[in-house]
């Protein structure tokens, strides 16, 4: 069973946070000093990249329950996995629709007048 979480107040969270040395926030003078990476580290921005390319539709980061033998099945498969997923969930999006059968209706009860 998973412990409790406690609740901290508000003046709790400060607390904690001006605690820690880690943790700070700047001034506005501070702020206002600060430079750029690339200002800072000239020869590593010129290395970097200029990040992943634009996209017309980028893909939207998702939340999804499957069983754990179905996550492990397509992890299996190696880099790309998610990929995976897409590309069937697409294929099966795609795919005309195929009716299922009309359910017939109960026949009616049939009573004895006896």
């Amino acid at each position: 069973m998973p412990a409790k979480r406690k609740i901290l107040t508000e003046a709790q969270i400060q607390a904690s946070i001006a605690a820690n040395p880690d943790d700070f926030e700047p001034s506005e003078e501070e702020l206002a000093a600060a430079k750029s990476f690339a200002e800072v580290f000239p020869d590593l921005a010129a290395k970097r990249g200029p990040g992943r390319p634009h996209v017309a539709a980028p893909k939207q980061p998702l939340s999804l329950r499957l069983d754990p033998d179905v996550i492990a099945k397509y992890k299996e498969t190696g880099p790309g996995w998610q990929k995976l997923i897409n590309d069937v969930l697409r294929r099966a999006r795609l795919k005309p629709r195929v009716e299922a059968p009309a359910k017939k209706a109960p026949a009616p009860a049939v009573r004895n007048s006896g």
